[in-house]
């Protein structure tokens, strides 16, 4: 893997995980965000999860992150996808916004 900051820097590693590591400071959790983006949790590893009113997840806490899921909106054939949802590691907050899922 490799990556060229925005200071021309080039960083290198075996994986997505180390690389997002060394470029911003923090493990970006490449391999849970497929799952959390969709509102359910990576498959093979613990977690924990909360579900609100509606039945669907509200918190979700996986490899050391806690995923706060705001709003939901309706997609494609019928079914509801995380719209607003809120990751957080120690000292890092990814706030997320989907527009439209096709």
């Amino acid at each position: 893997m490799r990556l060229e900051a925005a200071d021309g820097r080039v960083l290198t590693a075996d994986n997505w995980r180390a690389l997002t590591e060394r470029g911003l400071g923090w493990p970006l959790p490449v391999e849970g965000l497929t799952y959390w983006l969709q509102g359910s949790a990576r498959t093979g590893t613990p977690f924990t999860s909360e579900a609100g009113e509606d039945g669907r997840p509200s918190v979700l806490r996986q490899d050391g992150w806690t995923i706060v899921y705001q709003a939901y909106a309706e997609a494609p054939a019928g079914v509801w996808r995380p719209s607003r949802l809120t990751a957080s590691y120690p000292e890092v907050e990814l706030r997320l916004a989907i527009d439209r899922w096709q």
